[in-house]
C-alpha cells in the first residue's frame, strides 16, 4: 500500500480549533487505521479564526492560539503536531489557495462560511479523486450539507470537546443574552414571506430570422403584391356633376401625372418593401415583447409587540443578473407596436375634380384665419399648491417608484403598525440577459430604529430560457388583411 493510500486528508471545521482540546491531545485513531493525517486549514476556517481572536473569553484565547499556528504556515509548507497518544502522524497544511466548486449556486450559499467549507471539500474531491478526504465538524449544519452533496464526513466525538466554562465572564455573557432575549420579546417582530415560491420561471426567446429567410419572405411578398402597372386612363374627360353638387355643373378627369407614377413606382412601393423587410428583421424582438411579464410578490408583517419605528426595507438583487421595477398601471396597459405588415401603396389612377373641392379648400383657409388662438394663463401656475401630507403608517418609495429595472429598491415607513394586515410588495422582473438561463436571488432586509438586528431573508430566482423558431409567425404575416 502506497504512502498516499495510507494518508487521510481532513478538512477541520473551526470548532476543532476553538472548542476542542489542543490538537496534540486528541485521539486521532478515532478516524480509522491510517498512517498519516493531513489537516488542511481552508480559507473559510482561517477567516473565522481571524474574526474570533478579538476579546478576552476562552473562545478568543483559543482563536489566538489557532492563529499562531496559522502564522507558522507563512514560513513553512507544513507543521507537524507532536501528538501525546498512539496513532497516526498528524501534520497541518494551508488550504488558503483552495476554492469551492462552481455550479452549486442552487444548493450552496457561499456567503455562509459553512457552505463555503463544504464547497471547498467538494472541489478538492473532484481535483484529487485518488485521495481519502474527510470533512470533520461538530456542527450539524455543515454535516447535513455534506451528506446532501455526498461529501465524506465525520462528527467530532464529545470526548474531544473542552469542558464547559464557568468563569465570571461567561456568566456575564449569559446574563446579557437573557437581557437581549427579554428585550427582543418587547420589540417589533418582522416576518417576510415570498409568495408563490419557489420562483422558477420559463421565458421564450424568439430566434431571429436568417438573411436567407428574410430574402425569401420579401420575394414572396413581391410576388403576392407586385408593383401595379395600371395607372388609369391617360385622356382628360368631362362629365356632368353628381347630383347634390348644385354649385358645380361639370367634373373634369385629371389623368395620373408622370411624377405621381414615378413617386409610386420608385419611392412609395420600394419604401413599403423596405418597411416590410425591416419588420421581418425585428420580428423576434416584437415577439419577445409580447411574452407575459414575470412578477414576484413579497408579503411582510409586523407580528411583534410594538410598532417598528423609522423602517427601511431593501429589496436587493444579489447577483444583478436581472432587475426589479414597479410599472404604473398605465405603463402595464401600453400596447406593443403591431407586428402586422402594412398594406401596399395604391397605384394612382387619376381623379375627378370639380369647383366644389376648390370652394371647400377656400373655406378651410378662412376658418384658420378666424379661429381663436389658444390663451395661456401663466399666473395660475404661480399660485401655491396645497401641501401634501404623508401617512406615517404607509410605506413610501425612498427614491421614487422604479419604472425601469434596477438592482436595489428601498421603501421607508415612519411607523409600521404591529398586528396589522400584511404589506404586499409586487415587482416585475426585468431580464438583463435573455440568452443564458438565470440563477440569482432576491434578498429582503428590514431595518428599524427599535430592532436589535435587521431581519433578512433571501429567495432564489431561476429563469429558464427556451429558444423558439419564428418562421411560422413570419409566414403568417404574408396574408395582409
Amino acid at each position: 500500500m502506497s504512502d498516499r493510500q495510507n494518508t487521510l486528508y481532513v478538512f477541520p471545521d473551526t470548532n476543532i480549533l476553538v472548542q476542542c482540546k489542543p490538537l496534540e491531545e486528541l485521539d486521532w485513531s478515532y478516524l480509522g487505521s491510517i498512517d498519516r493525517i493531513v489537516l488542511i486549514l481552508s480559507r473559510p476556517v482561517i477567516g473565522e479564526i481571524d474574526q474570533q481572536k478579538a476579546g478576552t473569553g476562552r473562545l478568543a484565547k483559543r482563536a489566538r492560539t489557532a492563529n499562531s499556528l496559522i502564522r507558522q504556515l507563512l514560513d513553512n509548507d507544513s507543521i507537524s503536531i507532536d501528538t501525546k497518544r498512539k496513532g497516526p502522524a498528524v501534520i497541518v497544511e494551508s488550504g488558503d489557495n483552495l476554492r469551492p466548486s462552481a455550479g452549486l449556486d442552487d444548493q450552496l450559499d457561499y456567503t455562509s462560511a459553512d457552505d463555503k467549507l463544504v464547497g471547498t471539500v467538494h472541489r478538492y474531491l473532484q481535483d484529487h479523486p485518488d485521495r481519502k478526504v474527510l470533512l470533520l465538524s461538530h456542527d450539524t449544519g455543515p454535516l447535513m450539507t455534506a451528506r446532501r452533496l455526498q461529501v465524506p464526513y465525520t462528527r467530532v466525538p464529545d470526548e474531544w470537546l473542552l469542558s464547559p466554562e464557568n468563569d465570571e465572564e461567561q456568566k456575564r455573557i449569559r446574563e446579557l443574552e437573557g437581557q437581549l432575549k427579554r428585550y427582543q420579546l418587547t420589540e417589533p417582530k418582522c416576518e417576510i414571506k415570498f409568495e408563490e415560491s419557489p420562483w422558477e420561471f420559463k421565458r421564450l426567446k424568439h430566434r431571429p430570422l436568417t438573411n436567407e429567410q428574410v430574402t425569401e419572405l420579401v420575394r414572396r411578398l413581391k410576388e403576392k403584391y407586385p408593383v401595379d402597372t395600371d395607372f388609369g386612363s391617360t385622356e382628360p374627360k368631362e362629365r356632368s356633376a353628381k347630383s347634390g353638387y348644385f354649385l358645380c355643373g361639370t367634373e373634369k378627369f385629371e389623368p395620373t401625372s408622370e411624377k405621381e407614377i414615378s413617386d409610386y413606382r420608385d419611392i412609395e412601393y420600394p419604401k413599403w418593401l423596405a418597411s416590410c423587410e425591416s419588420l421581418f428583421r425585428e420580428l423576434h424582438h416584437k415577439l419577445d415583447m409580447l411574452e407575459p411579464p414575470l412578477f414576484v410578490s413579497v408579503a411582510m408583517s409586523n407580528i411583534g409587540a410594538k410598532p417598528a419605528d423609522n423602517v427601511l426595507v431593501q429589496f436587493k438583487v444579489k447577483g444583478q443578473r436581472f432587475g426589479i421595477f414597479s410599472p404604473r398601471k398605465d405603463d402595464e396597459n401600453q400596447k406593443v407596436e403591431s407586428s402586422r405588415l402594412t398594406l401596399p401603396p395604391v397605384a394612382p389612377k387619376g381623379r375627378w375634380v370639380n369647383n366644389f373641392t376648390q370652394l371647400i379648400s377656400g373655406f378651410d383657409k378662412y376658418s384658420q384665419v378666424i379661429a381663436y388662438p389658444s390663451v395661456s394663463m401663466p399666473m395660475i401656475d404661480r399660485f401655491p399648491r396645497t401641501p401634501t401630507t404623508c401617512d406615517q403608517n404607509i410605506f413610501y418609495w425612498k427614491e421614487g417608484r422604479p419604472s425601469n429595472p434596477v438592482a436595489l429598491v428601498e421603501l421607508t415607513c415612519q411607523q409600521w403598525r404591529h398586528q396589522d394586515e400584511e404589506e404586499l410588495f409586487v415587482f416585475q422582473l426585468g431580464l438583463r440577459s435573455e440568452i443564458e438561463p438565470i440563477k440569482d436571488a432576491l434578498t429582503v432586509t428590514v431595518h428599524a430604529a427599535n430592532l436589535a438586528e435587521p431581519v433578512q431573508c433571501t429567495q432564489r430566482v431561476s429563469i429558464l430560457i427556451e429558444e423558439v423558431d419564428i418562421w411560422g409567425d413570419a409566414e403568417a404575416l404574408l396574408d395582409i388583411q
